[in-house]
C-alpha cells in the first residue's frame, strides 16, 4: 500500500471562518504545490514529521485550530509561527544512521539515498515556512 503527500498554501482566514474540515478547504481552496518538487512516498514525509516530534521538533503543533474529520486523510497545518524552528529543521543535524533506525522501513534505500530524501523533505519544510505569507498556511495532506 502506497501513500502520497499532497501540498497545499492556503489562505489563512478560511481555516479559521470556514466549517469544511481543513482536507476539504485545502483541496478546493489551495494553491497545490508542484508535486515534483516532493516525488516520494507520502510515508516518508509522514515519517519525518514523526521523527522531528520524537527529536523534540514541535512541527505538528500549531495555536491555529482547524477542523478535520478522523475519516479523512492526515492533514498537517505549519504556519508561520512555525518559522521558529527553521534552525531546527537543518538536515546536518540529523545523521543517516539516527534516521535509519527510527524509520525502520527505509532498508530498500542506500545510506546517500536516504540522506537525499531527508534532506529533500527538511529542505521542502523549510523553504515552503520560510516563504509563507502572514496570511497563509502550509498543509499537507498524507492519504
Amino acid at each position: 500500500m502506497s501513500a502520497i503527500a499532497l501540498l497545499y498554501v492556503v489562505h489563512r482566514d478560511l481555516l479559521m471562518h470556514e466549517q469544511l474540515p481543513v482536507h476539504q478547504i485545502a483541496e478546493k481552496f489551495g494553491r497545490r504545490i508542484d508535486p515534483d518538487v516532493f516525488p516520494y512516498s507520502g510515508y516518508l514525509m509522514l515519517d519525518m514529521l514523526t521523527y522531528l516530534e520524537d527529536r523534540g521538533v514541535p512541527i505538528d503543533r500549531t495555536e491555529l485550530k482547524v477542523h478535520t474529520d478522523p475519516d479523512a486523510p492526515y492533514a498537517t497545518v505549519l504556519t508561520t509561527e512555525h518559522r521558529a524552528l527553521l534552525p531546527r529543521l537543518d538536515p546536518v543535524d540529523y545523521p543517516v544512521q539516527e534516521i535509519r533506525e527510527f524509520m525502520e522501513d527505509y532498508d530498500d534505500f542506500a545510506d546517500d539515498e536516504l540522506q537525499e530524501a531527508v534532506t529533500d523533505t527538511l529542505g521542502l519544510l523549510r523553504t515552503t515556512i520560510a516563504d509563507l505569507a502572514d496570511d497563509e498556511v502550509f498543509v499537507i495532506l498524507i492519504s
